[in-house]
């Protein structure tokens, strides 16, 4: 708790288990990660409470925690991050995102809490994610938004876009948008 900089709890890439082909995997499991800052005063978009990056720091399993009153999102996903498991965890009162996923791939967010954040779970530029029998009500802006941020990129076979092949499914969504007149929503 009280941290400052990136978040409460940052994993980054092992290189060394990489090399020596050492199975590398992360349990984060029953913490409370709370009350995180970012480093500067410039309004900086950290201070998340699980920050989880990197290309090569995949299967990580993330069960039971709280993540609460941190200045960026409660668990933020980026960098091409695969195989992250988001499971049984509380997000509330987080001055971003409850969940920021941003280009993490083949990740499972199920029956979490998400709740009184900025917005619920947010999904940027990700692809073959599973947001699945999640709570989540009362954020400010939107309960889950899917979108992209970059352009289709052509491979040899066919067009990809970015933020594709994600399913929703039995989650409950209710009262958020509550403060946002303009373009919030609920899915």
């Amino acid at each position: 708790m009280n941290c400052r900089g990136y978040g409460g709890i940052y994993t980054s890439p092992c290189h060394q288990a990489r090399k020596k082909n050492i199975p590398y995997k992360n349990y984060i499991i029953n913490c409370i990660v709370e009350n995180n800052q970012s480093t500067n005063d410039r309004d900086a978009a950290y201070g998340h409470g699980m920050y989880l990056t990197a290309w090569d720091n995949d299967n990580i399993l993330v069960r039971g925690n709280v993540c609460r009153n941190n200045k960026g999102s409660g668990i933020h996903l980026e960098d091409g991050v695969k195989h992250i498991y988001i499971e049984g965890n509380e997000c509330y009162n987080n001055g971003q995102y409850g969940i920021w996923i941003i280009g993490a791939n083949y990740c499972i967010i199920r029956n979490n809490k998400i709740h009184h954040n900025s917005r619920g779970i947010h999904s940027v530029d990700s692809n073959y994610n599973l947001i699945y029998d999640n709570e989540i009500y009362d954020n400010e802006i939107e309960g889950v938004y899917l979108g992209s941020w970059g352009t289709p990129s052509h491979s040899k076979d066919k067009l990809q876009l970015p933020g594709t092949y994600n399913a929703i499914l039995c989650n409950t969504v209710k009262n958020n948008n509550q403060t946002y007149i303009d373009a919030g929503s609920g899915i």
